[in-house]
């Protein structure tokens, strides 16, 4: 079982950040703890923050494969009980690399767009994007680890 309070303290203590999006649920008929265990969850999601700078260090295996059980256990309604989805780990800097190049025309192209029509989120972005450290990743923001959830579109 995911010990949601662990694994928030080994990021924290090990200074990584992982964007994760994580759906915790929680039965009430399940777990005699539950204010315990909702306490828990409401200030993990309260507490929350977006972070986009990296120390480049590895991401150990044990907080990657624990994030993906929390993956596994979101709900899903399936036929065949199999969950609709696949995780791929990226941890390669040369594939990251390369993901990054495929992925940065479209969001130069989406940012240009916002030129005309949002004219103070672009400047916004634009500072960003120049203020940041070479390789510039505006995307994946030179994370050591990227995590991908797969799935079908429907």
């Amino acid at each position: 079982m995911l010990n949601v309070e662990k694994l928030l303290t080994e990021l924290k203590t090990e200074h990584l950040s992982i964007r994760v999006r994580t759906l915790l649920c929680v039965s009430v008929h399940r777990l005699p703890a539950v204010n315990v265990i909702m306490n828990s969850v409401i200030e993990a999601i309260n507490s929350r923050c977006s972070v986009r700078a990296y120390e480049q260090k590895p991401v150990p295996k044990n907080i990657i494969n624990e994030i993906i059980e929390a993956g596994n256990q979101a709900p899903f309604t399936s036929i065949t009980r199999s969950q609709p989805w696949r995780f791929v780990v990226v941890e390669n800097k040369e594939f990251k690399q390369k993901l990054l190049q495929t992925t940065l025309p479209f969001w130069k192209n989406a940012i240009g767009g916002m030129k005309e029509t949002a004219p103070d989120l672009y400047k916004m972005a634009m500072r960003i994007y120049e203020a940041m450290g070479e390789p510039k990743d505006p995307i994946y923001y030179n994370a050591p680890v990227i995590i991908f959830v797969i799935g079908a579109a429907n």
